[in-house]
């Protein structure tokens, strides 16, 4: 009789469904926060943070809209590159195009419909609340992260858009524009307020300064680290007075006082003394008292190059005046308006004595990217917590993609660099378990103008690996290529590839060109020196 060989096991695999708020992933988040947070550097912030974050996770799902819910609810986890979709995208700022009467991002998605109904992709570059007409950095300036811009369109014109199109927007993830409701708090004398953000006394920032703390942080840009700004005065009789009404208190004391006569252009020039020194790019508002002072020199015969140079480093509209160097302190400003020695020293003194009394305490304040963006503070309840509800914001949202922007740097620790540290790691990957917990078909786009090396490296980083990532490599190494006609400087790409095991589901996401083009910093570790 023939044996009869057995018949082959069959395992049905149940398909794993998505589940929100996993109570696996709840529970990582917090372990995540307590490593990032150790109790004998922070305190309790890693245990009060993370019970602030899980809190709101729980009320975004329960606010997102039903319909979003249940396509959240269909996702499968083991096809991650479900996600991505084969659709013709635009890139646009939110009034790239725009109609008198008409809320430009309607305008923009009817200019689509009519024109190009093939479009079936569109990635919004940041739309939140902006100062319109920002020299430096326009849109990625922004004043609040968790509500669309007026003249824009509202909060559920974006979401209706974002949802019926294949779609990415931007989470300026480090810092907001100087606008900001919280930041103008501190500046009017709310010290709580501050703990929002990286701000520092004159004195405490000295002190850092002289223990070499901020030596080693890198800056993207020549400009200034920290950018000094002036809170109100704390005494109400000067608290109450315009900036002018301060100005004529301040001639009148130093005529009472020492009995030397000053004038306005002189006072206003003194109060803006540190800032200049500083080779800050200034405000417009700040900046006139500049020309307002070259124009009183000149009518007393005074060259204004015995005091002014130009800065090498300030991106403006304005020629970037700052001192000479041998204006290292007011007496010597006095001196070189026309003052003699004595008046120079009894006006100076008084200037100093009373200064903060009357106009209001000078502070700095980290702005990594320019004079206008604040630093997020990363290492506060007061940051974090902001960081967590504008996340939301977009988390709520049928959004397919979320770039995070200049993500780097939105972590610092004094006596390092500042730039892509371990605790930013953990921090993200909170970032992408948050998005597993409540919006799984959402793609984290962490954008990293480095170089490619970079790159790969945190795209193979294991646990904390983004699913995409957004480099610049190309857009210096395209005009290489059509400069030197030589196209084998492209296999360099392919070759810096090879060299690191990707997993499947890892995405690039390589543009030729962007608002950060002119970067060469993306190409550093493909291309010589020379080219």
């Amino acid at each position: 009789m023939t044996q009869r060989a057995p018949l082959p096991t069959i395992i049905i695999m149940k398909e794993k469904k998505w589940k929100p708020l996993e109570t696996s992933k709840l529970e990582e988040i917090k372990s995540l926060f307590l490593a990032t947070y150790p109790e004998n550097e922070y305190g309790n912030l890693g245990r009060d943070i993370s019970n602030f974050w899980i809190n709101l996770l729980h009320e975004s799902w329960e606010a997102k809209d039903e319909e979003i819910k249940s396509l959240d609810l269909s996702y499968d986890p083991a096809d991650p590159l479900s996600r991505v979709e084969q659709k013709t995208t635009v890139i646009a700022y939110a009034d790239s195009i725009s109609r008198e009467g008409e809320k430009s991002l309607a305008t923009l998605d009817n200019f689509f419909k009519q024109w190009f109904p093939a479009i079936g992709g569109l990635h919004i570059l940041p739309a939140c609340t902006v100062v319109e007409n920002r020299f430096n950095d326009g849109y990625f300036s922004q004043v609040e992260r968790d509500n669309i811009h007026s003249s824009f369109g509202s909060n559920e014109l974006f979401a209706d858009i974002m949802h019926r199109y294949f779609s990415m927007n931007d989470l300026v993830l480090g810092h907001v524009d100087i606008e900001n409701p919280i930041f103008q708090e501190y500046l009017e004398g709310k010290d709580e307020a501050g703990k929002k953000f990286y701000t520092f006394t004159m004195e405490e920032w000295e002190s850092l300064e002289a223990a070499g703390s901020f030596n080693r942080v890198f800056r993207p840009r020549p400009f200034p680290l920290f950018t000094i700004f002036r809170r109100l005065p704390l005494e109400l009789p000067y608290r109450s007075l315009s900036h002018c009404g301060r100005v004529d208190v301040m001639i009148k004391l130093i005529k009472k006082m020492r009995g030397v006569i000053t004038e306005r252009p002189l006072i206003n020039i003194l109060w803006l003394f540190n800032r200049i020194k500083n080779d800050q790019m200034l405000l417009d508002e700040d900046y006139r008292i500049i020309p307002e002072f070259i124009s009183w020199l000149k009518e007393r015969n005074i060259s204004p190059d015995s005091i002014f140079t130009e800065s090498k480093t300030q991106e403006v509209q304005n020629i970037p005046y700052i001192f000479t160097s041998e204006i290292d302190c007011e007496e010597e400003l006095l001196k070189k308006s026309g003052y003699t020695d004595a008046e120079a020293e009894a006006v100076g003194s008084i200037f100093r004595e009373t200064n903060m009394r009357l106009f209001g305490e000078e502070v700095r304040v980290l702005t990594t990217f320019s004079h206008v963006q604040v630093d997020v503070n990363t290492t506060t309840f007061e940051g974090l917590a902001a960081l967590a509800s504008d996340l939301m914001f977009y988390l709520t949202k049928d959004l397919n993609m979320l770039r995070l922007d200049a993500v780097n740097y939105a972590f610092k620790k004094w006596g390092t660099s500042c730039f892509g540290l371990p605790e930013l790691d953990q921090l993200m990957k909170i970032v992408y378990l948050s998005m597993e917990c409540i919006c799984p078909r959402m793609i984290p786009n962490l954008e990293v103008n480095d170089s490619l090396t970079t790159v790969l490296e945190q795209m193979t980083s294991g646990e904390s690996a983004p699913p995409m990532m957004h480099d610049f490599f190309l857009a210096s190494l395209l005009p290489a290529v059509f400069h030197s006609q030589n196209p084998e400087i492209i296999g360099r790409i392919f070759s810096k590839i090879d060299e690191y095991d990707i997993p499947h589901d890892s995405i690039r996401f390589s543009l030729s060109e962007s608002h950060d083009g002119k970067s060469v910093r993306g190409s550093l570790d493909l291309l010589t020196f020379e080219e």
